[in-house]
């Protein structure tokens, strides 16, 4: 495991250019590919959490820093402090659930959202809070299982969804299926919800 992140070096790396945060978060994750507990006060967490929000959005960023919370998250322990809502928000939006626009950019960020969005809705309430708000969330969950079916993805409507070669779209619409059986077990509304939307 690599060095504790705590809040002067969180300080140190974020007032840094992207490249040097992209090349340590980098480092960060291979060191800690397999680790899930993690030596981090929660108020270093919280900062932790602001610092992502504000740069997660910059292209160069978003992969990596979308992969160091789907690690961190494994981790149940101060992860309401690392999520604020608006970092949840981003992580739904990078995940393609929360409006019709294309978020993630590449396919590589969509199916890194995704496994981010599985860790985080599986264990913390604050993501499954801000989940279940959004009305749309459900709607493009609907939707992408669907639209990746074999016989409709080769001549869906969305571009890069057509685009995508067989492996690609398999893992896609598997992650899909993950987070909708984490949202389904875990919120009782929303089961409903989307056995209403079946019949």
């Amino acid at each position: 495991m690599s060095e504790e992140l705590h809040s002067d070096l969180i300080a140190s790396i974020f007032g840094g250019k992207p490249a040097k945060i992209e090349e340590f978060f980098s480092k960060w994750n291979f060191a800690n590919a397999a680790v899930s507990k993690f030596d981090m006060a929660n108020s270093a967490k919280n900062e932790l959490g602001d610092r992502i929000c504000e740069v997660i959005e910059n292209g160069e960023l978003t992969h990596v820093l979308l992969e160091t919370i789907k690690i961190l998250s494994r981790e149940k322990d101060g992860l309401e402090g690392l999520l604020n809502d608006p970092l949840c928000d981003k992580i739904l939006a990078f995940a393609e659930l929360s409006s019709n626009e294309n978020n993630s950019k590449t396919v590589h960020t969509l199916m890194e959202a995704q496994k981010c969005l599985i860790n985080t809705l599986f264990h913390s309430q604050r993501m499954r809070d801000r989940f279940y708000a959004n009305p749309k969330t459900g709607e493009n969950l609907q939707f992408f299982l669907g639209e990746f079916e074999e016989n409709r993805r080769k001549t869906s409507s969305i571009d890069w969804i057509r685009l995508l070669n067989p492996v690609q779209a398999a893992e896609i619409w598997y992650f899909y299926h993950r987070i909708a059986f984490i949202a389904t077990a875990l919120g009782r509304e929303f089961q409903v919800l989307e056995t209403t939307r079946k019949i």
